[in-house]
């Protein structure tokens, strides 16, 4: 929708920047489907578990999509370790694919799933916390230098392709040493999720307890930080709490120093921005004048009964049960060089699972973050948009205006590239009850060859892995090798207790090459 300067209003053509061509499966011939641009948005729509009925809900969609963090390409970072890597321009997109799941997790577990953005939310002191912990900077704990420095455990090196199952397992490794969070991460194998294994993990306590330690990968041992304590300062004493800072002439520049650091004490600074949903709210047909009466009427007449929050908010206290939040990846290979149809239905009923967090997949040698469907077409966010890196600053608010969008993207399903994985979180154990019961009934019963729900672990596997192993493990964070080799997409069967035939030739496979 545009207008035309007169207060008039109409929809363009097509809004939708994903332009579907294809060739059909054995033949020279173009597939129809895949030459239509995807159909307006209207009827029912699916985000991250919430359904939504268009245009009606329009705004609150628009809203919704607009509150996810959107992680893209960044330009001008340090290097990391001596790589000389300045950016994750064409190799980094399934990494922040996996910085976006991610982030939305955290916003669950820290803010809840009604949670919005807007320009007074984002003086929130979690939402900053949480946004602190993906910027790219070493000392970040999910940055991009994190991220791509664990791969080196599973044989990836930085600038080299990570497939959404390498991805997961670093988040696996990184979340360990997030205290503050105490997100229990479960990484399905063999495309069999074991509820066992998942309440195992999520009852176990949190692995670290004190300072990480940091060593290099040659072996090269770094002293652990000096830790000294120091208060918040707020007129309210409820919402003084202790932070670990660590004393900064005692760590060496290497050190992975905890985010708090930098979070000693904020203050409030003026904000400015174009909060403009309409910018593909396009789609829907709606107006500015739609959007705002549907938020108002969402909040309150005066549209001021939201709370601006600043930074002296108290933090999420520890779950008060055994039980910690735990993040679910299901890694799935649906298909050899093209997605096999006869898992669409099974992999859209995901979207509608509220445990949902979307997937991270996308088509060959584009990684992309699903968020949600609409008939056959699977809406995402794209990271592949190269900016500066953000200043971090000493103190104050760091700015968010290039972390969110409303751009509305959509791709039809057969185009998805048959490796993903599929991401879901649970709050509570009655929340991993309930998601195993809906996998069961509204997924599963779809395609049951999706993937495999049992209660216990396989015998023939060994004991499962424990955070507190994890938590001993060292980040890896120098002397990584530069290796641009191409690698496959990081999909693996780990364990598979029969031989697999090999097959007579090996078609070339479209995730070899790295990404543009």
């Amino acid at each position: 929708m545009s207008y035309n300067g007169t207060g008039h209003r109409y929809l363009l053509p097509s809004v939708v920047s994903s332009r579907l061509r294809g060739k059909t499966a054995g033949t020279g011939e173009v597939d129809p489907c895949l030459l239509e641009s995807p159909p307006p948005l209207r009827g029912t729509v699916y985000l991250l578990g919430v359904k939504y009925d268009l245009p009606r809900d329009g705004a609150s969609f628009v809203e919704d999509l607009q509150s996810r963090f959107w992680f893209t390409y960044r330009k001008n970072f340090r290097p990391i370790g001596d790589t000389g890597y300045t950016s994750d321009s064409g190799w980094g997109c399934t990494l922040r694919c996996g910085q976006m799941l991610l982030g939305h997790t955290l916003l669950l577990r820290h803010l809840g799933r009604d949670w919005r953005w807007s320009p007074s939310s984002s003086n929130d002191y979690k939402y900053q916390k949480i946004l602190r912990m993906f910027l790219d900077y070493r000392d970040s704990e999910y940055s991009i230098q994190m991220i791509a420095l664990q791969g080196a455990d599973f044989g990836r090196s930085v600038g080299q392709w990570f497939g959404p199952n390498n991805v997961a397992q670093a988040i696996k490794r990184l979340a360990v040493h997030d205290q503050w969070s105490e997100v229990a991460v479960y990484v399905a194998m063999d495309m069999l999720v074991v509820i066992d294994d998942i309440k195992a993990l999520a009852r176990q306590s949190h692995g670290v307890k004190g300072s990480v330690e940091v060593t290099t990968i040659d072996g090269e041992h770094v002293p652990t930080p000096v830790k000294t304590k120091m208060r918040s300062a707020s007129s309210d004493p409820a919402l003084n709490e202790d932070f670990e800072i660590l004393s900064e002439e005692n760590v060496p520049d290497i050190v992975t120093k905890s985010v708090d650091t930098k979070l000693r004490r904020y203050g409030q600074r003026n904000y400015s921005r174009s909060y403009d949903p309409s910018i593909d709210a396009s789609l829907l047909n709606l107006t500015m004048e739609d959007i705002q009466k549907q938020c108002k009427a969402k909040r309150g007449e005066d549209g001021q009964t939201e709370r601006m929050t600043t930074f002296q908010d108290e933090a999420t206290p520890p779950p008060q049960s055994s039980f910690r939040p735990v993040l679910v990846f299901i890694p799935l290979r649906l298909g050899q060089e093209r997605f096999n149809m006869e898992y669409k239905e099974a992999v859209k009923a995901c979207f509608a699972v509220r445990q949902s967090v979307g997937i991270i997949g996308g088509k060959p040698r584009h990684a992309l973050w699903f968020t949600g469907y609409h008939d056959d077409y699977l809406i995402y966010l794209d990271p592949h948009k190269t900016q500066s890196c953000v200043t971090l600053p000493d103190a104050g608010i760091v700015s968010d205006s290039t972390y969110h969008t409303t751009q509305i993207e959509r791709l039809h399903i057969s185009e998805l590239d048959p490796s993903l994985a599929l991401g879901f979180f649970c709050q509570t154990e009655a929340d991993l009850d309930d998601l195993c019961d809906k996998l069961r009934s509204d997924v599963l019963s779809k395609m049951k060859y999706l993937f495999e729900l049992t209660r216990h672990r396989p015998a023939y596997w060994g004991p499962p892995e424990s955070a507190d192993n994890l938590s001993k493990e060292p980040f890896i964070l120098l002397q990584v090798e530069k290796n641009s080799d191409e690698s496959d997409e990081g999909f693996e069967l780990v364990n598979w207790p029969y031989p697999l035939p090999e097959p007579e030739t090996t078609p070339p496979n479209p995730m070899t090459t790295p990404p543009r």
